[in-house]
């Protein structure tokens, strides 16, 4: 699809056959990790990217979403992080999420001006290096099955476990479907505590 359009772009065709032909790619099955697993990933990453691993299991912001925050992006509200997003998937801009209290080091390094996950070099982290970095940890912990992404699959099976509605933690993700991607994808919740919370032992 990809050659046939560069060529209808020089002029070797007047249209594409396959251009609206569209190949899904395979679906990934999410594996949350659990709180353990976070914890070892955080204290295992190298440089910056711990801290950016424990935000994004704190607030549910993509990778991109975290490469690109700036001090001028946090604020405290009432004893609340809020963090505003300026590069939104979709060209989204300007949602603000809350940060839970266990990513407090967002504020401290907000502190320090610029952005708040730099590489060791300067500069923002991109996603193949912070993907391999990645890989490398899991292998090295032996936890398998888990990308950076799933840590927003984390953070949304944490506040649907805590009792918050799906509508809620949809907003939380900004996301516009009413809690429907919640609920079908994102959250994993746990039986065990789903259970304990309808006996009224939550």
């Amino acid at each position: 699809r990809t050659i046939l359009g560069d060529a209808v772009t020089v002029g070797l065709l007047e249209v594409n056959p396959l251009a609206t032909v569209r190949v899904s790619a395979p679906k990934h099955e999410h594996r949350v990790p659990t709180s353990q697993e976070v914890e070892a990933l955080v204290a295992a990453l190298p440089g910056t990217l711990g801290p950016m691993a424990l935000v994004a299991a704190c607030s549910g912001l993509r990778l991109s979403e975290l490469a690109a925050l700036e001090a001028r992006d946090v604020r405290l509200e009432g004893g609340v992080t809020i963090v505003t997003v300026r590069c939104g998937k979709g060209g989204v801009r300007g949602e603000s999420v809350v940060l839970e209290p266990g990513a407090s080091v967002v504020v401290e390094r907000a502190a320090a001006g610029g952005l708040l996950f730099p590489r060791a070099g300067g500069g923002a982290w991109n996603r193949q290096k912070v993907n391999d970095r990645w890989r490398a940890v899991c292998r090295r912990l032996d936890i398998r099955g888990v990308r950076f992404h799933d840590l927003r699959h984390f953070h949304a099976s944490l506040l649907v476990d805590a009792g918050h509605r799906e509508i809620d933690v949809a907003a939380q993700l900004r996301h516009r479907d009413n809690g429907r991607l919640v609920r079908e994808v994102y959250a994993h919740p746990d039986n065990a505590a789903a259970l304990r919370r309808i006996g009224g032992g939550a």
